[in-house]
Parts: structure tokens; sequence; C-alpha cells
């Protein structure tokens, strides 16, 4: 290879993951030179290849040394499940001005990745022809969400509502936990009651016991002077499930006349609860079978909140560390407010850090409500939770946990009951 004529060359290193029903497809670049980033468009229809119909499905960093960071992508998106679908590689110089310089394209597909060793792709129509050489391909298989669910996966559901001073009096008409009984009984639900019920009837199904804990925060309970920031709805912080979302409902309902709504808007208090709740089984586990069950297990926290946090840093912290641990957050923004910090909390743009340590996996989707209100209940709620099937496989896959594991576990558990 060194002995290739040209002002450069690359070495690629491309691994096909082909999903079940989750296709990933894993790419590994490195150069010898440095300032360089890859553009990988995908051409919307075969005919577009003369036309440039292409839209761009990745590109990478600049890089820095001389090895770019691997990357996933779906396969859905890198060539619509069609391996035979134009590719095109492009590398270019990188400019501060942005007047990046090509030097070089290649035109490929994904069946050529998988069906080809040592192959060279010649880049062409740039200041600094070349070749591409793929070292290594590979199609191997990975399990999907369905999988894991039909193997006995247990999908635990948490619930966090925010009763801060800004949602406004539960009494006065127009507020965001207004509640009226003959109102909700003619199916007339505030902010607070569509989440719950939009999100939760998702999750219910997945939920084999159907017990959820339930927690309020930003709230003084009864005649005490001390605003909580993580109080069990119904009342019993030593068993705050209740039975399915009705028995959520039932419990908003309920404590709603007991509480003054307070302040400031914190996460960080029902956060550690939720990492406590997925903690607190395995640490009193009493042997490694015990231990093992656990691995079956995933919990999902809806908070529902009206506004900003005003414990930015902590809350990031708990998430950055709650990545460790078979956890996903959906944060339901209900209201007007400026919901800025929600999106940063996301990680769609970049991955959370806090203190140096960066997200092992990204474990948030925030919604505002309102930018999404004219939908239909199935489309909110696909938009809701479009997100927990990739979480769930994320961390399963991080942490070597397979659809046959669970369900050997399962299988062990329902014996040792028998």
């Amino acid at each position: 290879m060194d002995g290739w004529v040209g002002g450069w060359f690359a070495h690629l290193l491309v691994c096909l993951l082909v999903c079940l029903l989750a296709h990933l497809l894993i790419c590994s670049f490195a150069h010898l030179l440095i300032h360089r980033f890859i553009e990988l468009p995908q051409f919307l229809h075969p005919d577009d290849v003369e036309s440039n119909g292409s839209i761009l499905i990745y590109r990478s960093e600049v890089l820095p040394d001389n090895r770019w960071a691997p990357f996933e992508i779906g396969v859905s998106l890198f060539c619509n499940n069609d391996f035979s679908r134009p590719i095109i590689i492009s590398v270019y110089q990188y400019a501060k001005n942005g007047k990046h310089v090509l030097q070089g394209s290649t035109r490929t597909n994904t069946s050529d990745f998988c069906k080809s060793t040592n192959l060279q792709l010649q880049l062409c129509n740039g200041a600094s022809n070349g070749s591409i050489y793929v070292s290594q391909a590979a199609c191997i298989t990975q399990p999907s969400f369905l999988q894991f669910v039909k193997s006995g996966l247990d999908l635990n559901f948490m619930v966090a509502i925010d009763f801060t001073a800004s949602n406004g009096s539960y009494d006065a008409v127009g507020t965001l936990h207004y509640y009226n009984t003959e109102s909700f009984r003619r199916g007339n639900l505030n902010s607070y009651e569509k989440a719950i019920t939009l999100v939760g009837n998702v999750l219910e199904y997945y939920d084999t016991d159907k017990k959820f804990p339930t927690y309020g925060f930003g709230a003084c309970i009864d005649q005490s002077t001390t605003t909580s920031h993580c109080f069990a709805l119904n009342r019993n912080e030593d068993d705050p499930e209740v039975d399915g979302i009705r028995g959520i409902l039932d419990a908003y309902h309920a404590i709603i006349p007991q509480i003054r709504f307070k302040g400031p808007t914190l996460f960080s208090n029902v956060l550690k609860k939720a990492i406590q709740c997925v903690l607190l089984a395995a640490l009193t586990r009493r042997n490694a079978v015990d231990i093992q069950e656990e691995k079956s297990k995933y919990l999902v926290l809806l908070i529902i909140t009206d506004g900003c946090i005003d414990d930015f840093d902590s809350t990031t912290q708990l998430i950055v560390d709650g990545a460790d641990y078979p956890l996903s957050i959906l944060i339901v923004g209900v209201g007007s407010a400026n919901f800025e910090k929600m999106d940063v909390l996301d990680g769609n743009d970049k991955r959370l850090s806090y203190g140096g340590k960066v997200a092992s996996r990204d474990i948030v989707k925030f919604v505002a409500l309102n930018a999404i209100k004219d939908r239909t209940p199935q489309e909110i709620a696909k938009t809701l939770l479009e997100e927990i099937p990739r979480q769930v496989v994320d961390y399963m896959k991080a942490n070597g946990i397979t659809p046959e594991l669970i369900a050997d576990l399962k299988s062990k558990e329902t014996a040792s009951t028998v």
C-alpha cells in the first residue's frame, strides 16, 4: 500500500451489522494525512445518480490525527435497506472558512462492502486523487427490541409529576393542573393527565406486574412548610406503587387538594430515586442467580414538567451516571415555558457529559407537548416513545445481555417458583 501513487491514501474499515429488525452499519476510517473529513451521501433513487439527487447521511469529524472515531448508522438510513443503492464516499480538505476542498470521491454500494475483502475504491474528481481500501467487511446479526420483549424483558415504568407553583392553581380553569371531576369524566384531560395517559397506555402493555411507582416534586404536603422534591403520590413512601394507569390518575387526583404548589423545580431527587430503584434490587439480592435475574429488567422514568430546572448541573451528572444503568428518561414539557435546557439534556446534538465523564449512551428523550398537540394520539405516543427501543438495545448490547440469556433467566425463575 505504501507504494501507491497519489497525494494520499485512506485506510477504511467497514463492519456491517445486519440486525433482525434494527439494522446498524458501523464504519471506522483511518487516514495518513490530517485535517480531512468524510461525507457519505445517499442517492434517493438509482436514477438520481446522474442528476446527483442525493442526501447527506453522514459526515465525520475533522481528522485531528490519523484516525476517525468509529460511528454507527442504521442500514435503513444508510441505504434504505437496499444494498444495491448507490453510495458516494467523499473526502474533503477542511478549511476554517467553510470552503472545504474536495480531495476525491468514489461511488459504491452496501452490497460491495459485504461481498468483498481487500476492496480498492479509486477516488476521482478531486484535488488529490487516490484510493480508499476496504480492508474488512462483516455481516453479523444484532437482536431487536421486540426480541428482548418476547424473551421476557421486564420493562418497568415510573412517573414523576411537577407540582411547582408556576403550574397555577389546580382549581383555576385553564391551568396545567386544572382538575374538575365532571370535566375529567367527559374526557377533558389537563396536560399532565394527557401525558400520563399517552405514555402509560403504551408502557403498561410491556410492564408485567403493571404496578407503577409514582412520585411528585416541588410541593409542600399537608401543613408542612418544607418543599418536598420527591414524594409518593399514594402517601406511602415504603410502597409507592399504584395499579396501572388508572391508579396513577387516581393517586394524582387524590393528592392535589392535599398539597401546596411551591418550588424550585428540581429533578435531582427524582433521578436519585430512579437510580436507587434499579440498584436496590441488585444490592439486596441473596445470590448470584438472583443478581443475574436483574439483567431482565429495565426502567423507564417519565418526568412531566412545566419549565426549566434549577439544578441543571446535578441533573446532568445524574443522567451521565444513570447511562450506565438499565434506565431511560422521558421528559415531557407541558405549557409554553422555555425548554432550551431540556434540549441540552436530550443530547441529540452532543452526548451529555459532566466532570470529564461522557455518558456511555443516550438515555434522555425530551418532547414539548405543545409542539405535537395537533397530531393524533397514536402519532403523539410514537413521538414520545420512539427512542426507547434503541436505548434498551444499546444497554443490552453494552452489557452483553442477549434475548437468549433473558429467556434462560426467566425459565430458571419460573422453575424456582414451582
